[in-house]
């Protein structure tokens, strides 16, 4: 199966790296931080896609507009029911303010909310169940094994479900079935779906006793990945672009204020700075997908 270079990372420098993006998301506090980390994962997943021959950019356009459409439902709702703020825009029948900064601040959450869905679906398709079973493996293995059943059975199930819903439209298409009838017919889709996850579990377990599963505690074990000069190269950057751009946040810099009202701090240059070191460890997987790795 074909990979790009970020999913050749060693997995749990992979898995760090997301856990540390998606708490950024979280905690930075400007607009133009999560615009970036917005450009940055859509412009990764759209490479990907190009390195995979899957041309999808008009099939996906919903997708990467999740944050934007995030953002304007929760917007409307925030500012219909919070009425915080100084800059009234008009009064509601009830007497309550529709304030933009009860707007802006729904916006942001939104927008952090699509935002996160975003790099969750990054994470899935770069971190593989291999890389989980790899991790889990020596510490949790019980709980490895279950987590690499699950997300295998899941996949399979929906395919299943698919095809048995094909078919079934298939076999009653010039038909002019009633509710009673479609109740039925989805109730043996339902029963055959049923059948079949049961055979596949007995299968499966079938397998896996048949390779031994369980029977010696002097199990041997292949490594997939092993951790290289690359990797230590990457965590190096990454530490240290943190390390100074949460450095520079704690010293207050590139702050914005949402609640209780909106206020934007004076613009200082060690802004640019922060900015360009949040832009590094965002772009990251982009990066390593460009360059040789």
């Amino acid at each position: 199966m074909k990979q790009t270079n970020f999913e050749k990372l060693y997995p749990g420098l992979g898995l760090a790296y997301y856990v540390l993006v998606l708490s950024l998301i979280i905690l930075v506090k400007h607009p133009i931080e999560l615009l970036i980390l917005y450009i940055a994962v859509t412009a990764s997943l759209i490479y990907r896609d190009y390195l995979m021959g899957e041309y999808l950019f008009h099939k996906k356009i919903l997708t990467y507009l999740l944050p934007f459409i995030f953002m304007i439902f929760t917007a409307t709702i925030n500012s219909m029911f919070r009425h915080y703020g100084f800059i009234n825009l008009f009064r509601l029948s009830n007497g309550n303010y529709f304030t933009l900064d009860s707007i802006i601040d729904g916006a942001q959450g939104g927008f952090r909310l699509g935002l996160c869905v975003l790099w969750i679906k990054h994470l899935n398709e770069h971190i593989s169940t291999n890389n989980l079973l790899f991790l889990f493996k020596g510490l949790f293995p019980g709980f490895a094994l279950l987590l690499t059943l699950v997300f295998r059975f899941f996949p399979h199930y929906l395919n299943q479900a698919r095809e048995l819903i094909i078919v079934n439209k298939l076999s009653n298409e010039d038909k002019k079935l009633g509710i009673k009838a479609n109740f039925t017919n989805t109730a043996n889709v339902l029963a055959k779906l049923s059948s079949w996850a049961l055979e596949s579990s007995i299968n499966t377990a079938q397998y896996m006793q048949a390779r031994g599963l369980g029977i010696s505690d002097n199990k041997t074990s292949y490594k997939l990945y092993k951790w290289r000069t690359n990797d230590s190269i990457l965590l190096l950057i990454i530490s240290v672009a943190m390390a100074g751009y949460f450095l520079m946040r704690a010293k207050g810099y590139l702050d914005f204020i949402y609640y209780p009202f909106t206020y934007v701090p004076e613009w200082q240059g060690l802004n640019f700075v922060m900015l360009i070191l949040l832009s590094l460890v965002a772009f990251l997987p982009l990066i390593v997908d460009i360059k040789d790795y």
